[in-house]
């Protein structure tokens, strides 16, 4: 019961506004106590980075200097706190019905909502999230989207992939949920790096700070696509947004994903495949027939929700007035 209690509070003080994020700098051989240090001392989530800092989920009582010096040796004042929210968003995400954890497939990464449960401690395969109430990720229902879970299986499915590659492109970042499920399950390759993008300043705030919570914030970059390197190619790209803006960044897809890389889309329906097959196919090798299907329930607008594993066909140009000035429409 206490522990079911102190979740509910958990929740309230979410829902209140009070919850604030902070950065404390440390030796690098400390995070990893300092972390363990901040939860017992109250902390709701504690991040380490090899690095040499930990991030932190904090409620209001922790927020004090005098609760930073409980910490110990090593420790030192946060170098950044902020509120969890800005002001104008509270109200929705007040409002905001945090999803249930999802499992992978048969894979054993999870997708967790923050602040966690306490009954239930984050597992090194679980990726973490902040809801953002403008960043998409999850339905009306208060569930993830059908599109999400798909490319969530394909990344599973592809794991060996992940962990060859070096660079991974999430177009339409949003929460960045794709991204860091990429880097738990690319963990231990040859050093992923993933790089999400989107136009909404809602959601790259909200992926840099989920990136910085799951202790990935030196292997992840979220930001405008105009901001990504010049020479950038990956090997791994994904894309889950609505079929015409999915259309419309196609070119900026096939310069960015390497001859013989792996494309993964979802968020289209059966109807919106021959368009997709136009925008793709010059590029592109799509497979006959929908790689995954799956019927969306009411809150997504019910149908057969499609997703597509692909690959970066050899030899061809793209003319780079084909790029669109936009990374997500």
């Amino acid at each position: 019961m206490r522990a079911l209690s102190l979740f509910l509070s958990i929740l309230h003080l979410s829902a209140a506004g009070a919850l604030h994020l902070a950065t404390i700098s440390c030796a690098p051989n400390a995070a990893t106590r300092l972390a363990a240090a901040a939860l017992e001392a109250g902390a709701l989530h504690a991040a380490p980075s090899a690095a040499g800092s930990v991030v932190l989920l904090l409620p209001p009582a922790c927020c004090q200097p005098a609760w930073f010096a409980t910490l110990g040796a090593g420790a030192v004042e946060p170098a950044e706190l902020e509120p969890l929210w800005e002001p104008d968003d509270w109200h929705d995400a007040a409002a905001a019905s945090s999803f249930a954890p999802h499992r992978v497939g048969a894979s054993p990464l999870r997708v967790r909502p923050l602040p966690l449960d306490p009954r239930d401690p984050a597992a090194a395969d679980d990726v973490l999230l902040l809801e953002h109430p403008h960043a998409f990720l999850t339905t009306s229902a208060g569930k993830l989207h059908v599109s999400t879970l798909l490319v969530l299986e394909l990344l599973a499915a592809y794991t060996a992939e992940l962990r060859e590659a070096r660079a991974l492109l999430d177009f339409g970042c949003g929460s960045g949920v794709l991204s860091l499920a990429a880097l738990a399950l690319g963990a231990g390759g040859s050093g992923l790096r993933a790089f999400g993008v989107d136009v909404h300043d809602a959601a790259i705030c909200a992926a840099r700070r989920n990136a910085a919570l799951n202790a990935h914030g030196g292997h992840a970059e979220f930001g405008f696509a105009w901001e990504l390197p010049a020479a950038l190619r990956v090997g791994v790209a994904v894309a889950n947004m609505m079929p015409g803006p999915l259309c419309s960044v196609a070119p900026e897809l096939v310069q960015r994903t390497r001859a013989g890389g792996l494309l993964l889309l979802s968020g289209f329906r059966e109807a919106d495949l021959p368009a997709l097959r136009a925008a793709f196919e010059p590029h592109f090798q799509l497979p006959a027939q929908p790689t995954l299907r799956r019927a969306g329930r009411a809150d997504e607008a019910g149908g057969h929700w499609l997703a597509l594993a692909c690959r970066r066909a050899e030899g061809t140009r793209l003319e780079t007035d084909q790029l669109s000035e936009s990374a997500v429409g």
